[in-house]
């Protein structure tokens, strides 16, 4: 809520900024402890592969994609762990896009420029959102295990979003918004 905005509308605020980041930072983190949950024992460093993954986004080839995989994997990997791979790679690109910054700029969470970052969110869920169930029946801490027992990818975030609350009457909150308008496209 630093006051930055655009319409300058009487009596509006900026305090949904807070809970939707919060939001995303949430589903940011359980995504991060997924991608090395999963892929940790796959790839020599997974965060460097996930950096190094620009390579595979500014050339498609299948050539491109196999000689990623060989450089940063711990062994030959079959079809389905290079599906993985790929897919934990897609995941976090779309987490990285759901902060792009025009969704912060402007008035409102009800904005066209925050649902598209919700849908780059949703994208990410959408990507991992099988993996899930196992990694949290599994996740090497008993407290972290006990704590995600029970929820969604789509929970983590919305947890937050319910507190991101629009300026317009009506419109409700950033969880009304995801599950209302975003959700729905997927």
């Amino acid at each position: 809520n630093c006051g930055c905005q655009i319409g300058n509308m009487p009596g509006w605020n900026q305090q949904w900024r807070t809970a939707l980041r919060n939001g995303l930072d949430r589903l940011r983190d359980t995504l991060a402890e997924m991608f090395e949950f999963y892929l940790g024992r796959l790839l020599r460093r997974p965060w460097d592969a996930r950096d190094n993954y620009i390579e595979c986004l500014l050339n498609r080839s299948t050539q491109t994609i196999d000689g990623f995989l060989a450089r940063h994997q711990t062994h030959p990997l079959t079809e389905q762990e290079q599906s993985l791979t790929l897919r934990c790679m897609e995941a976090q690109k779309y987490m990285m896009y759901a902060y792009t910054s025009c969704a912060w700029f402007f008035d409102d969470v009800s904005g066209i420029e925050v649902r598209q970052n919700l849908r780059y969110a949703a994208r990410a869920i959408q990507l991992a959102d099988d993996l899930f169930p196992h990694f949290a029946a599994h996740h090497p801490d008993p407290a972290r295990r006990t704590a995600l027992n029970g929820q969604t990818l789509d929970s983590v975030m919305l947890a937050e979003f319910q507190h991101a609350r629009s300026n317009v009457p009506g419109v409700g909150s950033a969880k009304d918004i995801y599950l209302n308008h975003v959700k729905p496209e997927i």
